[in-house]
């Protein structure tokens, strides 16, 4: 993974592209992949339900990544957001203290059966989260 993201890395950062990479390592383990890797367009794409379900410390983590991070993917299993067993408002806490300006994607469940407003639910407390 290392030698063909290094690879491609740089042809990335020609095209003003970022590549996030997405796993379940810790953030040191994948501190030391962005290391080995030594290119700028090649950062962490942190997906918090699943590196929580993994025992990390998440606010932890994404105050050790700080910049090296491209980008959050927050979700809660079949919860909404607020109500499960990921408690985001450390690692909100977490992502403003890093200096985070970058994008939230949601990948979140629909518990009601209605899309439109369990999405709407979902992005009212991202927003009250980061007000």
């Amino acid at each position: 993974v290392v030698e063909r993201l290094k690879a491609a890395a740089p042809r990335a950062g020609q095209a003003g592209v970022i590549l996030g990479i997405e796993n379940t390592l810790s953030a040191r383990q994948n501190v030391e992949i962005l290391e080995r890797i030594g290119h700028p367009s090649v950062r962490i794409y942190y997906d918090c339900y699943n590196l929580a379900g993994e025992g990390y410390d998440v606010p932890a983590e994404i105050r050790y990544l700080k910049d090296r991070i491209a980008i959050f993917h927050f979700k809660n299993g079949p919860d909404y957001l607020e109500t499960g067993k990921v408690k985001f408002e450390p690692i909100g806490a977490a992502v403003k203290e890093i200096g985070y300006r970058g994008w939230i994607v949601l990948e979140t469940s629909s518990p009601s059966k209605d899309t439109v407003a369990d999405d709407r639910r979902n992005a009212e407390y991202i927003r009250r989260l980061f007000a």
